[in-house]
């Protein structure tokens, strides 16, 4: 047998594009504004500010801030918590929810800090008018504006706590003295063992331990913050914030240089993503399952179902959520969480992206009220992140959304791939216009106009586009994707990755006998349209996306309706569209997604694709 070592692999080809200056986007919030109150602790008083960043008398006063739930806890037989200096009445609690001298203990430690003490915190009570009979119009506004600012208010504060009301350390702690996190559990999984009893017993062991960790996550994420669609913001604005309990900080122990740890939304969030990571293959019970030991299978399957509803639970309540660069996860996640009205399903999310919503939308009940709110909040997420506004895929099963270019809080965002058109990254805009047009007339018509170039889809997924996904790992995945209402209807299923490069090319001959069946003209196309490209500078690699366009089954009954009135569309730039039928009405069906790797300098976007067509069209 030759003991030569194996040849070096080969040399990476060189970086045509190393010297390049790497840059960045600019973040969909700049952090510029400061509250409009802040609450000063030792007196309980909430003060307004003066000029720009002045607290009575004090200039940019560093502060904390406080997270917490109270609106489905509310009783006005209790005493509420004192507070001087605001215009309205602080809102009593349930004593069993907690108490308004639990309520100013936790400001207090809030105010403490961990790392830093201050006299100043802002929390929401304190800080915000709240809803009352005999508002004045000011303070209602103020609110909205407020509501509005919520990435700069947490962005600019010192340290972020979040209130666990009603649960103490103890509770989680219980009868082990220390709190059993997934690191315990990783120290039985990289243990080797030498025999059958040494393996039962670490089984053993590990499977009372597993139980514990998932009592203790679970009373965790079965606490009302964890369900509350206002604390799910707050959560993704400051994902290392510590929490608190009513009798403090929960310890860790102590790390190698003697300083102690402490239990914080951030190693929540990592436990989370670790645990998926185990939980894609069986790998780590390898070395306890070895050939020839007579163990209990029971355990080991017992303790993999446990974690999996773990994880799956951890999911569902938004800890995999990414960060706020990418604001489109929790407003998915939005879906899963409580609300006292449904229109704080956009009120209490869209801070996130920095827009503020109609403090009071139009509309008979609640339902058209929402759909005012997602309009408005569609509309001015198009104006303001074009890109972003269609960076999603409808999850809203067979039922067809109101409007195909709108989003939703029933999509899918969770693939990390679009985290690469965050700030974080080069991006660039590869449409000419991209705005929303609306009716002039008596009967609300919103649609999109899109100006710019693409192909047609059969073309273009001739080329070598595809690349599948991998077991845990979406963000791979390079091809067509399908809202699930058009893959439900036209392939018979939800398909959110193809398998492979034939199943997408059926899929797509499927889509054009759906779609332009006896059609001619415009609409017997189906157009993928260039949206957005994606980099590092210094990176010779470039994500594109798309999105895919078709004529709408309804066209001919819409555009048939379809004439603007007398004073034709107006759109965003300001344009007037004239007065006449619009002959193809399209609706976009997905996004199609791809990866070009650029090993000369000099190669132009889409070297290997065909020359794209100009293309413009009006999609509902």
């Amino acid at each position: 047998m030759s003991l030569d070592k194996p040849p070096p692999p080969p040399a990476a080809p060189p970086n045509p594009w190393a010297e390049r200056i790497p840059k960045t986007g600019q973040p969909l919030i700049a952090s510029s504004t400061w509250p409009h109150r802040l609450l000063h602790v030792k007196s309980m008083t909430s003060y307004v500010k003066e000029n720009h960043n002045i607290y009575n008398k004090e200039k940019e006063p560093v502060y904390n801030v406080l997270s917490y739930t109270w609106g489905r806890y509310q009783d006005e037989t209790e005493t509420p918590l004192l507070i001087h200096g605001i215009t309205w009445p602080v809102p009593s609690i349930k004593r069993d929810y907690f108490s308004a001298a639990a309520f100013k203990k936790a400001i207090e430690l809030a105010a403490k800090g961990f790392r830093r003490c201050c006299d100043w915190v802002w929390v929401d009570i304190g800080c915000i008018p709240q809803d009352h009979a005999g508002e004045t119009a000011e303070d209602a506004n103020i609110r909205a504006q407020e509501i509005g600012r919520q990435v700069e208010i947490f962005g600019r504060a010192i340290e972020s706590f979040v209130w666990l009301s009603s649960l103490k350390t103890t509770d989680l702690v219980k009868n082990q003295g220390r709190l059993i996190t997934l690191d315990d559990l990783l120290v039985y999984l990289n243990h080797p063992v030498r025999s059958s009893e040494a393996a039962e017993c670490l089984l053993s062991n590990l499977h009372k331990d597993t139980q514990v960790f998932v009592q203790s996550m679970r009373m965790f994420l079965q606490h009302p913050w964890m369900s509350s669609l206002w604390t799910l913001q707050e959560m993704v604005l400051r994902p290392e914030s510590w929490i608190l309990f009513d009798d403090g900080l929960l310890s860790l122990g102590f790390d190698e240089n003697g300083v102690e740890k402490f239990w914080s939304l951030q190693r929540v969030k990592h436990d989370t993503v670790c645990l998926r990571q185990i939980l894609t293959g069986r790998e780590p019970f390898n070395n306890i399952i070895v050939p020839g030991f007579d163990i209990k299978e029971e355990y080991v399957q017992n303790i993999w179902e446990c974690l999996k509803d773990l994880s799956a639970l951890q999911v569902y309540k938004g800890l995999d959520a990414l960060s706020i660069r990418f604001p489109h996860t929790a407003y998915s996640l939005a879906q899963n969480r409580s609300v006292m009205k449904p229109i704080d399903r956009i009120y209490g999310i869209v801070q996130t992206y920095g827009i503020s919503c109609k403090a009071k939308p139009p509309g008979d009940d609640d339902i058209s009220r929402l759909h005012s709110l997602e309009d408005d909040f569609g509309i001015k997420l198009v104006a303001k992140a074009p890109a972003l506004s269609q960076l999603f895929i409808h999850s809203t099963g067979p039922e067809y959304p109101r409007r195909s270019w709108l989003i939703t809080q029933k999509c899918k965002v969770g693939d990390h791939f679009w985290t690469s058109f965050t700030s974080e990254w080069e991006n660039e805009n590869l449409f000419k216009t991209l705005e929303i047009c609306e009716q002039a007339g008596d009967q609300k018509v919103l649609c999109l106009r899109f100006v710019g170039h693409g192909w047609e889809l059969d073309e273009i997924t001739q080329y070598p586009i595809f690349q599948p996904s991998k077991p845990g790992s979406p963000e791979k995945y390079r091809g067509l994707m399908l809202d699930n209402h058009i893959s439900k209807s036209v392939l018979g299923s939800v398909v959110d990755y193809f398998d492979n490069e034939n199943k997408m090319r059926q899929a797509v001959r499927q889509l054009y006998d759906c779609y332009c069946h006896e059609r001619t003209g415009k609409s017997n196309e189906i157009r993928v349209a260039l949206l957005a490209s994606s980099c590092r500078s210094d990176l010779p690699v470039v994500h594109y996306v798309a999105l895919v366009l078709a004529p709408s089954l309804m066209s001919e009954k819409k555009s048939s309706n379809i004439r603007w009135g007398k004073n034709g569309m107006t759109c965003g730039s300001g344009l007037w569209i004239k007065d006449e039928p619009i002959s193809v009405v399209w609706e976009r069906i997905g996004l199609m997604r791809w990866t070009e790797m650029y090993h000369e300098p000099n190669l132009k976007p889409h070297y290997n694709l065909p020359t794209p067509q100009n293309f413009e069209c009006f999609i509902y």
